[in-house]
This record gives C-alpha cells, structure tokens and sequence, in this order.
C-alpha cells in the first residue's frame, strides 16, 4: 500500500536522517498508511542493541500544497521546523520537474512517541528599539522585524496596555518601538512581566543621533545595543544588530 525509505543517514554527533513516502492508490486517504509509517519512525528511532537504528532526529520534507502528506506527519507528532525555498527538483502538481519549496517536519528520539498535532515551541524574540523622535527608530524597527521574522508592534500606532497585551499574545515575540523616557521604566518594566518576560533579559536598542542626543539615555531594563542612525544603517548592520538581540537568555 506504500514505500517509506529512510535515506542520507549521517552519524557521529548529527544521527539524523531523512524519510520519504508514497501511499498507493486505493489504499491512499484510507487512514492506513499512517501506522506503517509509525512503525518505521519507530524501527529509525529505536536502539541499535534493539535492532532500530538508533538515530536521533528523522526529518521528512513536504510541499507547501501537499496538505494530506504534511497533516499525516502531524498526526504522528512532526513538528514544522522551517521553510526551503526551491528544496528539490521533482514534480508538482502540474506533474512537470521544477526546483519545488518544501516545508520540513521532524521528530527526536526523547519525544517519540509523540502526541498527535503537537505544537512546536517557538522561542520567543522580544525587542525595545527605543530612541528619541526623528531618531531613525521606526524604519530600524520595521527592518528588525522583517530580519527576525516577528510582528513589529509600534507606540506611534497602538500604546499602553493594547501594546503589551498583543504582544503577550504573539507566540514569537515581537519588536516594540517606541520613544520611551526614563520615567516610562516602571509602565514598559510591567508591561514585559505582563507578558511573561523578564525585563532583565529583553534586548533594547538604543537609536541616537550623537550630534542631537543630549541627556536622553536608554531605558537600559536589559542589554542595550546602542546603534548611531545618523550612520548609513547597511543590510549588513541589520543582520549583525539582529543576531545580537536573538541570542537565548542563557548567552546574556
């Protein structure tokens, strides 16, 4: 009723591997090829001294419009790791060869079996780009949200508690640009624990112009990145600003 291969097994410190499948007509859509694939996840996952494979990852790479293949790796506990664009030369639904983009789904050995439809956890960004008026803060903002692919929430558009419960409600994080002032600390320090983060370890990026900064300072809750907007802001920079603020709690 269908084939499962497990193919371009690496071992060493990666132990991963990729699985592709094809269901069978008239056996496709009838619920039955899901346990044939579990029963391989299982065989790839399990030990060698049990006679699995002992791998620690299987991926499996789905095109964005082959919705019955991608719902049958969620059923079984994949979780969506990311998007590839132009992943492999093979046919559409158009049935002719082209470079197709893939979206791709994995599962590790210390949660299998997993629970159906399990909801990846993605790990949060959280940013203050913070500066003065006509400091540059918005386009630098609109900018770092695009590079870290999080919502940009801007105090020129919505304010006070609406900007702290949306941003609450994003599971990815977001930037916040706004022009907070020294006496803002204490609303914008309960606004990040009324979301859940800790003020200590939010990333804010200052934006100055060194010739009109005069006493404005940052907030300075967590680690400040202090960027010169009179400075030509290069795509370059944005990158290297953006890696700087994403980085896991436990590297502050």
């Amino acid at each position: 009723m269908g084939k499962v291969n497990v193919t371009d097994a690496v071992r060493g410190r990666f132990q991963s591997a990729a699985m592709g499948y094809d269901a069978y007509d008239p056996y496709a859509g009838r619920g039955l090829f899901a346990e044939g694939l579990r029963l391989v996840v299982d065989l790839a996952l399990a030990d060698e001294t049990a006679g699995g494979m002992g791998l620690h990852r299987i991926q499996a790479a789905v095109q964005p419009g082959n919705v019955r293949s991608a719902g049958l790796l969620r059923s079984l506990g994949f979780q969506r790791e990311g998007f590839s664009p132009r992943m492999l030369w093979v046919p559409g639904v158009d049935g002719q060869d082209a470079w197709r983009d893939h979206v791709s789904y994995a599962v590790l050995r210390d949660d299998w079996p997993a629970q159906p439809y399990a909801v990846s956890p993605e790990r949060r960004v959280v940013v203050l780009v913070n500066g003065l008026p006509a400091s540059g803060k918005t386009a630098l903002a609109r900018l770092l949200a695009a590079e870290l692919g999080v919502p940009l929430f801007s105090e020129g558009v919505i304010a006070g508690r609406a900007l702290w419960a949306l941003l609450g409600q994003s599971p990815v994080g977001g930037v916040v640009a706004g022009c907070f002032r020294p006496d803002d600390e204490r609303s914008v320090r309960e606004g990040l624990q009324s979301c859940g983060l800790d003020p200590a370890t939010t990333r804010e990026v200052w934006c100055f112009r060194a010739q009109a900064q005069g006493s404005a300072r940052p907030l300075g809750l967590g680690p400040t990145v202090s960027v010169d907007t009179a400075q030509d802001i290069g795509p370059g920079d944005v990158v290297r600003i953006a890696l700087q603020v994403s980085l896991p709690a436990s590297e502050i």
